[in-house]
């Protein structure tokens, strides 16, 4: 089954499916879950999430370029400028906050 994600041109938000895929994933989870509880909504840099990050930080930089923050960004949920090296929230994403929530509730 791949793991590549679509965004439904006609939507801002992205579907229940692809939240679920995106969320299936740990890191992303973590990423999530620093993004939203920030203090502001402004982007900051992607070194700035391999900092926070529990693993080799090297290791976590390379994935967080190539894997992770693309697909969330296909997804719609973040905003990630490559050539800027910055990620931030795409919008009002609460719809995914109360289901990474509700993840870590049953957890």
């Amino acid at each position: 089954m791949s793991e590549h994600l679509s965004v439904d041109a006609n939507s801002a938000d992205p579907s229940l499916e692809q939240t679920m895929q995106v969320l299936s994933d740990d890191y992303r989870r973590e990423i999530l879950t620093y993004l939203f509880d920030r203090e502001d909504d402004d982007s900051i840099p992607v070194e700035t999430l391999a900092d926070h990050a529990s693993d080799d930080r090297e290791q976590v930089s390379e994935s967080l370029y190539h894997t992770h923050l693309p697909r969330l960004d296909a997804a719609g949920i973040v905003a990630y400028d490559q050539s800027a090296e910055r990620v931030e929230l795409a919008g009002d994403q609460s719809s995914v906050e109360a289901l990474l929530e509700a993840g870590r509730r049953v957890d």
